[in-house]
């Protein structure tokens, strides 16, 4: 099957964001895959990630979204506008967007997410979003503070930060600061698929442990790909990981 995709700047908010839509026909009956990717990502995503990925979703029939959050990528949006909030909204307009344009089925939607995408994903599915699967990929559960960012908090005088070169808002960081993503999934009755790497540089064990305390019984076993880092970098690394990703969507869409 050829990969071939739709290029669109969506609104949201006061905002646009760049967004990918696979095609595959465009039936309405069709599955919809939402990709959310990780803190200062893109719509690719390390490693071709999300590219990847869609070109397998499209070969199941599955249209696949990737796009970029507000206040990365290509957005429109400053950093700044960058929260956990915004980007849940970002997912309502995408979503939005395809019924609008009539793609997909809107009772066929999983999300996928990834690192910080992963607990965005989670909340949103919290929030009502409608979506019949999760899959969680090297997923942050929480936030802890470094010492630096731990100043510009206590700053009156500080709204803003800068962090890997980007500008983000001292409210997105308490925002982080109160939000647990344990508490998301203990509130959902769907399937979820918890994907880890032994080897996780970036994301702790213990969020993938705070996040499997939480599953309910629908949910499969976490799959943990020995020796896998956070970006899981090495080729039969990947296809694990698309292996596990693909059926699991395949059995929840």
């Amino acid at each position: 099957m050829i990969f071939k995709e739709s290029f669109h700047f969506i609104p949201s908010g006061i905002a646009h964001i760049p967004a990918f839509i696979g095609l595959n026909g465009t039936s309405k009956n069709s599955p919809v895959v939402i990709m959310c990717h990780g803190f200062t990502g893109t719509k690719t995503e390390k490693c071709r990630h999300f590219y990847r990925i869609a070109r397998l979703l499209i070969q199941e029939n599955i249209i696949p979204v990737r796009f970029d959050f507000s206040g990365f990528g290509d957005s429109t949006a400053p950093s700044t506008m960058f929260s956990l909030s915004n980007a849940v909204d970002d997912i309502r307009a995408v979503l939005g967007f395809l019924r609008d344009q009539g793609i997909g089925s809107h009772s066929r939607v999983s999300i996928l997410g990834y690192s910080l995408g992963g607990l965005i994903a989670a909340r949103a599915a919290a929030e009502g979003i409608p979506v019949r699967s999760l899959c969680l990929m090297s997923a942050v559960e929480h936030f802890m503070l470094s010492k630096q960012e731990q100043k510009h908090l206590e700053s009156e005088k500080s709204t803003t930060f800068w962090y890997k070169g980007y500008e983000l808002s001292i409210s997105f960081l308490e925002e982080l600061l109160n939000t647990r993503g344990r508490d998301y999934i203990a509130e959902l009755t769907i399937p979820v698929q918890l994907i880890n790497g032994s080897d996780d540089d970036v994301v702790d064990k213990k969020h993938s442990r705070a996040y499997e305390e939480a599953l309910n019984d629908e949910s499969p076993d976490p799959v943990v790909i020995k020796g896998a880092n956070h970006y899981f970098m090495q080729k039969d690394h990947q296809q694990q990981l698309d292996s596990a990703i693909i059926n699991f969507i395949r059995a929840t869409l």
